[in-house]
């Protein structure tokens, strides 16, 4: 069915629209395909385009795509006002409509829509869009966008623009769920942004994998900001992801907490919040790692000889007691016969006695008979009848 093109257009399709009544689907969308093509500019393409998406019709996706085509070819240079008006929203109509139907094979103009388009309102609807359509094949080229205004290599005129390209770039990038647009997401909901923009990004990565332990890891490695670092890690722990994972984060930022040596007292607190939650984490999942062990045996020493941070001492003790190997019961064990040398020696009076009381416990906790000696040892190490409760409560978890 074709119509031809008249100075009575509008007649016309007034006329084409009574006709619409009555018939079925597959006749009406080639009906309305035929009326979009006849109608007589973006003013009567628009009032038409109005009524088509009110069908919700999934056969009248090719006449939505053409449509866009055809209006990302025309140039604007020489229309009115008016018409640009028309243009803009009619473009916005169909990105919309396209997205709201979820059509995939809309991926490819969509991406132009956004590549070509100089409005950063249309941009926006069409990267919403590419999420709802789950084009993941764009998945790339949108984490990239969004890295480069996290990062400022991209900027907007305006804040409200930056804002909603931003909304919609993170909104479209959960929905995607490619693990490339974890880390900018990431970086969008620690950055610099709006409390509202890192509220939706924070929401979309809880959303965006089932266990993100991979993409956190990499940011633990690659950052140098120590705060960067430590969201990784409380990210982790309260994700939905494995145990196996949240232990495998905790334990690079456990290694990490001690790879840098402080240039200031704001870095030497965040290093040791760094690794003090770590080893928080490491406290609750337990664990069997040497590794871990030989890390946690360093935090000791940091904390009781640079940072003498006793909340840090008392925090690594407890992870040392969560662990599940030889080594970690050897640890412990060595460092209550340090204390009790001191303590037997004279060399010290332990006032506070959270360390000496932590580490007993933690040595309980282990249930290793590696801790046995040392143990015993407390009640001849003048040591007061607190402390010596303490110790035979340990031993008889152990015995």
């Amino acid at each position: 069915m074709s119509f031809s093109k008249s100075r009575t257009g509008g007649l016309v399709i007034v006329f084409l629209l009574g006709l619409s009544q009555g018939l079925g689907a597959s006749e009406m969308s080639v009906l309305w395909s035929n009326i979009y093509t006849e109608a007589e500019g973006l003013g009567q393409k628009f009032t038409v385009m109005e009524r088509l998406i009110q069908e919700n019709d999934r056969d009248l996706i090719p006449t939505l795509i053409q449509a866009q085509a055809d209006l990302l070819l025309s140039s604007r240079d020489t229309m009115t006002n008016q018409e640009r008006f028309f243009h803009r929203n009619l473009q916005a109509m169909i990105v919309r409509e396209l997205g709201d139907l979820k059509a995939a094979e809309a991926g490819e103009i969509l991406y132009r829509t956004l590549s070509e388009s100089n409005d950063t309102f249309l941009k926006a609807h069409a990267v919403a869009a590419l999420g709802k359509v789950g084009a993941v094949e764009y998945a790339e080229p949108l984490a990239v966008m969004l890295r480069n205004l996290n990062l400022g290599i991209l900027t907007l005129p305006t804040r409200e623009e930056t804002e909603t390209l931003v909304l919609s770039l993170v909104t479209s990038l959960e929905r995607l769920k490619a693990p490339r647009g974890f880390e900018p997401v990431f970086f969008t909901a620690v950055g610099r942004n709006t409390p509202k923009v890192q509220a939706a990004a924070e929401r979309s990565l809880y959303n965006m994998m089932e266990d993100p332990a991979p993409q956190l890891a990499q940011i633990l490695r690659s950052s140098d900001d120590f705060q960067v670092k430590l969201r990784a890690l409380d990210f982790s722990s309260s994700s939905r992801g494995s145990d196996s994972g949240k232990r495998d984060v905790a334990r690079i930022a456990l290694s990490e907490g001690l790879r840098y040596s402080p240039e200031n007292i704001r870095e030497m607190t965040q290093l040791g919040q760094l690794r003090t939650s770590a080893a928080r984490v490491l406290s609750r999942l337990r664990y069997n790692d040497d590794t871990i062990v030989a890390d946690l045996v360093k935090m000791l020493n940091v904390a009781r000889t640079e940072t003498r941070d006793l909340n840090e001492v008392i925090v690594c003790l407890q992870a040392l007691g969560a662990g599940e190997s030889d080594e970690a019961a050897r640890a412990l064990a060595g460092h209550l016969t340090r204390l009790n040398g001191l303590q037997k020696s004279g060399i010290t009076d332990i006032t506070d006695q959270r360390e000496i009381i932590q580490v007993i416990r933690s040595l309980g906790e282990t249930g290793s008979p590696l801790g046995r000696a040392a143990l015993v040892n407390v009640e001849f190490s003048n040591w007061n009848s607190a402390v010596n409760r303490e110790a035979r409560a340990a031993l008889a978890k152990i015995q």
